[in-house]
Parts: structure tokens; sequence; C-alpha cells
């Protein structure tokens, strides 16, 4: 820049830092108008679809998710301390039973993450943009799905599967927009679930979990609390989200608040030689509802005929009403009562039997009538003695 004639060099300089400044100050509200209120992470590196599923298209249409609002964290509930080289016949597994019981058109979730930090392309197309998916209990819709492997019911996943979930999780954020600003929510109508009916307004945070939107245990109890705290705030980190920062850092799970029963230490895990392939048939399923037992309802009373209905301040002298519970009693008093008459004759009758082999009864005496005294031969007439016989 050249100084004017008649310029002192004071003033050019103060006109030039001025311009300088001026400069600056419109370059940042250029910049800040601009970009985004964090700056979108790069992707991570993902196993694409065909490194586990070649041969294994998907059994139809598969719909494109052209609205995501959130990110939902899901775990396969199956066997953990599974070797590296097991993931993508695991893989393989869950397709089967996806496709096969559960009748989807294709593994359930847009991305796997492994325990050894691997991600891993899940329903076809996910890598290339958002596709709808299905999930266990209904799918709300407006998310993309990230599952850990393995069951984190009592165990959180490893610290690489952590590091790679939050990247993931980061860089998802990034491609749709998704604020990830501490406590921000989102608002929308639910597309039917069985814990949010079709047309039901949800409201929810941009990092979710599966029990949030369905009737689960999923993501497991460890990985729950994983999600509401630490990862969501990594993940914000990750993203470069403005206030990211004043976050409390991450906590080991270990000093985590507990809940009403404490988790029991990870087993550690054994070298990978020594470990088993995984079956197919044993992952890939969320866990189920909860299951609540109801204690049934107590039976209406039984009215009985002719008989006046009295105050329940007022005992009776005869007994209340009798309900299905007294007609119970009642049958049993009166089984009771027949059994102790049954046992009582019983008794008389064994004491009676033993008294006749004690004490026999004497025999009475037969009469018996003499017999009839036989006729006796009437005694011949004497003989003469002179008497010969003829001839």
């Amino acid at each position: 820049m050249t100084r004017p004639e008649g310029t002192s060099r004071r003033c050019f300089l103060a006109g030039a830092a001025g311009i300088v400044g001026a400069g600056l100050v419109v370059g940042t509200a250029r910049d800040l108008l601009l970009t985004p209120a964090g700056a979108k992470a790069s992707q991570p590196a993902i196993h694409p679809r065909s490194d586990w599923g070649q041969g294994l298209p998907a059994k139809g249409v598969l719909d494109a998710e052209r609205d995501v609002k959130f990110l939902l964290v899901h775990h396969t509930a199956g066997a953990n301390g599974y070797p590296a080289t097991a993931v993508p016949a695991t893989l393989r597994g869950i397709y089967s039973f996806h496709t096969g019981a559960k009748g989807w058109k294709d593994v359930a979730y847009n991305f796997f993450v492994d325990a050894h930090g691997g991600i891993w392309e899940g329903r076809t197309g996910s890598l290339e943009g958002p596709v709808v998916v299905d999930a266990t209990g209904g799918s709300q819709g407006f998310a993309q799905l990230c599952c850990f492997m393995g069951d984190h019911q009592a165990i959180p996943p490893t610290e690489k599967a952590q590091a790679a979930m939050t990247d993931l999780l980061a860089w998802l954020a990034g491609r749709h927009d998704i604020d990830l600003t501490v406590g921000a929510k989102v608002t929308f109508r639910s597309r039917g679930s069985n814990l949010h009916p079709a047309g039901k307004q949800v409201i929810t945070q941009t990092i979710a979990a599966h029990r949030d939107m369905s009737s689960t245990t999923c993501p497991g109890d460890a990985c729950y609390r994983l999600v509401k705290g630490p990862l969501a705030a990594a993940a914000a980190a990750k993203a470069g989200v403005t206030g990211a920062a004043a976050v409390r850092t991450p906590a080991p799970v270990a000093e985590m608040a507990p809940t009403s029963s404490a988790l029991p230490p990870a087993a550690p895990t054994a070298p990978e030689a020594s470990l088993p392939e995984a079956s197919p048939t044993e992952i890939g399923e969320d866990n189920p509802p909860p299951t609540t037992t109801t204690a049934p309802a107590a039976a209406p009373p039984v009215e009985v005929a002719g008989r006046q209905p009295e105050a329940e301040s007022t005992p009776s002298s005869t007994g209340p009403a009798l309900g299905l519970g007294g007609l119970g009693a009642a049958g049993a008093v009166a089984g009771v009562v027949l059994f102790r008459k049954r046992r009582s004759r019983a008794e008389a009758e064994s004491r009676s039997y033993k008294a006749e082999l004690l004490n026999p009864p004497t025999a009475t005496p037969v009469q018996v009538p003499d017999p009839a005294p036989e006729a006796l031969p009437e005694p011949a007439a004497p003989r003469s003695p002179f008497y010969r016989p003829e001839g």
C-alpha cells in the first residue's frame, strides 16, 4: 500500500490498521453465518456391507429415511468375548435371523460396532445415505440405528467400542445436521412402536437409546447409563459442538452413579486364540420387553339370596357375605368335618374288630335231638324140645 502525498506516516499506519481490523471483523462475521455451531466430523473407517454380506442381499425394496432427527443406540444382546475374526460370521447370523424369524427385509441396524473397535455397515445402502430401519417393538422412524455387538446389560462396551461409537455418532450427526449441543432435543410424531403409538408426539434427546423408543431393556443397563452421559458428551466434543467443553469429563463406568443394584465387575477377556467362534444362533435379538407380574384382581363378593347387605363397619354375627374365597373356605371346612366323621367311624370299627379278636364270643351249644330208639325184633317163640322140622 502506497502512502498518499501529504499524509503523515502515523496517520497512514492508523488508517491501514483500521482497514485490516475491519476486514477481520467482516470475515469473522461471515464465518459465523456460514459455519455451523460444530464442525462436521470426518467419516471414520467403516467396513462396507461387502466385507461380510456378499451373497446376502436385502429381501425387498428399502426406503430412504428422508428426515433423520436423532440417532438411536442398540445392542445385539449376543455373546461377549468374541474374537475379531468371528465378526463377519456373526453378522451373517444376524442377517439370517432378522430376515428369517423376524421377517424383516434386511438386518435391522444401519451400523454395527464390534468390541474391537470395528465399524460395519449394516442395512444395505446405509453408507451412501439414510435408510429406513426395523426394530424390536417397532420403529417410530426419524432415526438411524447404531448397534453395539454384545450383551451390555451388566458389562459396558469395551473402551475401543466406545471410541468407535463416538466417532460414528459424531460423523452421522454432521451428515444429517443433528444438533449435539448438551440438552438439545427434537420433537416428532411417531410412526408407531409398542411404546409410542402412531401419531403420538415424542420428545427425545438427539442421541437416545432403544428403550426410550420401545418397551425393551435394550441396550442394557450398563450401556444405557453410558448413552445418557459420557457417550453423548464425547460425541458432541468429537463433533466440535460449541459448549461441549462445558460438559463434565466422561467418567469411567466404575465411577458412575450406581442404580439400585451394583454392577458386577467386567470379567477379563481371554486371548482371542482361546475363544470359540461365535454362534450365529445366539445373537441378533434385542432384549425382550420387561415382564411385570400383575396380581389378579380380587373377586367381587357373591350376593347370597335373601340376605340383606351389611355395612362394612358393622361386623356380622353370622360372618361376612361369602366371596369366592369364602366359598372355598367353607368347602374346606366341610371337607375337614366329613373327614373327621369318616375317621371316627373307621376308628370305632377298628376298635370293635380288635375287641372281637381278643375276646371272641362264646359259642352257644346246639341242641341236637336224641335219635328215636330203634325197634327191637320181637323175640322168637320158644320151641318145644321135641320140635323137629318137617322133612
